[in-house]
């Protein structure tokens, strides 16, 4: 088989919105600094923010659980919540 050294190249300059006028740049949100991992062991009442090991227990509205997989916890993913993480014991 024989193969060509030259290639063909396109380029194509779309307008999508329909207007000539540009769009500003998108802005940068603003972002928090970081902050330090929780340095407790994780033990007592559920909190988010804390990093769980498989078979930590924590209590949460007066229910005790055990973990499941290591995480570390955020806002939404409380105990009653997430079976996937948490099992009453």
């Amino acid at each position: 088989m024989e193969y060509s050294d030259e290639a063909f190249y396109t380029c194509s300059d779309v307008d999508f919105g329909g207007s000539n006028t540009p769009t500003d740049p998108p802005t940068e949100p603003p972002t928090d600094p970081p902050t330090d991992p929780p340095t407790d062991e994780p033990s007592g009442t559920w909190a988010a923010g804390t990093a769980y090991t498989t078979g930590d227990t924590v209590t949460y509205n007066g229910t005790t659980y055990e973990c499941l997989q290591p995480h570390t916890a955020l806002a939404g993913w409380e105990p009653a919540t997430t079976p996937a993480l948490w099992r009453a014991v």
